[in-house]
């Protein structure tokens, strides 16, 4: 699988950005270790990870090593240009590895997604979404209401 590594942009600052430079790795923890690599000043690491090719997904089962890692979910909401910023979601290598899950997320939420190393505090949260009119959802909630 091919990964791109995700570096923080500023210690604890959450915004991480894309290396222009692509990984190959065959676990979601052997691309995690890759990229651990590029950076020694203690800023998180995460990798995105996508297929070179063009076509559907393709199930692997996960490495032996990768089986049970759980991981923190980092979306690129608002285009190509923006940052990789912390996602509520925890995607899992059960029986596939945990990268085919976040290529899956970002064909449905149609955002890229990437994964980092499990974030305790992220844990379980469920899904963030992004923001909307709040005034359209309350007259979208009035006009039920109102038939």
């Amino acid at each position: 699988m091919t990964y791109t590594p995700l570096i923080e942009t500023a210690s604890g600052s959450g915004k991480f950005e894309m290396l222009p430079k692509d990984i190959k790795a065959a676990s979601t923890r052997d691309a995690l270790s890759q990229a651990a690599q590029f950076v020694t000043d203690g800023r998180k690491i995460g990798v995105f990870p996508h297929r070179s090719v063009a076509g559907g997904p393709v199930s692997n089962a996960a490495e032996p090593d990768e089986a049970g890692q759980k991981y923190s979910a980092l979306a690129q909401i608002g285009g190509v240009n923006a940052f990789f910023t912390p996602f509520d979601q925890t995607p899992a290598s059960t029986q596939i590895d945990a990268s085919q899950i976040a290529m899956a997320l970002g064909q449905v939420y149609g955002f890229r997604i990437g994964l980092m190393a499990l974030q305790e505090d992220q844990e379980g949260q469920g899904s963030v979404t992004p923001e909307t009119d709040t005034a359209s959802d309350e007259s979208a909630t009035a006009d039920k209401k109102g038939k």
